[in-house]
């Protein structure tokens, strides 16, 4: 019984040294551009929003499960948010001048993407796709106002109250991505990935009047070693 406990001892830790030894620990950072989805009747009469452009960046773990498929949580920091950008031009002579009002609203995320990773390998280099679950909570927001009269002037920046009873500081969404990366002689690689997110949750809730959900695309560079 005793040899028995310590065979079965030795196969348990080397069966953890082997996956410990496979193994990545990563960073990664680059530029979110989001947007936000607005339907319902408030949608209907407002014109569209475009992009708002921050940075994301975070730490990662990818652990193997065999036959190249990898199991990889992520914590990261994203600013996300929308342009909402009226204007109009007056023509003065032959000139158009652009009179308008920009508002960007930013909502920055503490977010944790649980993805499945599969990778394909040729020689130095893997290729893979990846897909999940992300499960977010906005931390804070800001709205900032913008007058436009040939040049932009800032006119007000205030922060949004995330605890109003309309907005939803947790979000849920998916996440689909491609991307590859290089693999150096010492175990570490570098790569660059391109991912779209589409949050489930509505950020901001008003029933029949506006629904508001995330969307956008995440494009990062990230540096991993192998252990």
């Amino acid at each position: 019984m005793k040899k028995q406990k310590m065979y079965m001892t030795g196969v348990l830790m080397i069966f953890i040294l082997n996956l410990h030894a496979q193994f990545s620990v990563g960073a990664k950072a680059g530029l979110a551009s989001s947007n936000m989805n607005i339907n319902g009747i408030i949608g209907d009469f407002l014109p569209g929003t475009s992009n708002f452009h921050g940075f994301t960046g975070g730490v990662f773990v990818e652990i193997p499960l065999g036959n190249g498929f990898y199991f990889s949580p992520e914590f990261a920091y994203t600013q996300k948010g929308s342009v909402f950008n009226p204007q109009t031009n007056i023509g003065i002579g032959n000139t158009d001048i652009p009179i308008g009002l920009r508002i960007t609203n930013q909502v920055n995320y503490f977010e944790t993407p649980l993805l499945g990773k599969y990778k394909l390998n040729a020689g130095n280099v893997n290729f893979y796709g990846e897909g999940g679950i992300n499960l977010a909570y906005a931390k804070s927001a800001t709205l900032k106002e913008q007058a436009i009269i040939l040049f932009d002037f800032d006119v007000a920046k205030q922060n949004i109250d995330l605890n109003n009873q309309f907005i939803n500081r947790f979000d849920i969404g998916g996440t689909l991505g491609v991307g590859g990366e290089y693999i150096f002689s010492t175990g570490t690689r570098l790569g660059v990935g391109l991912r779209y997110n589409q949050s489930f949750r509505d950020y901001i809730d008003l029933d029949a009047a506006a629904d508001v959900k995330n969307k956008g695309w995440t494009s990062q560079i990230h540096v991993a070693q192998a252990f």
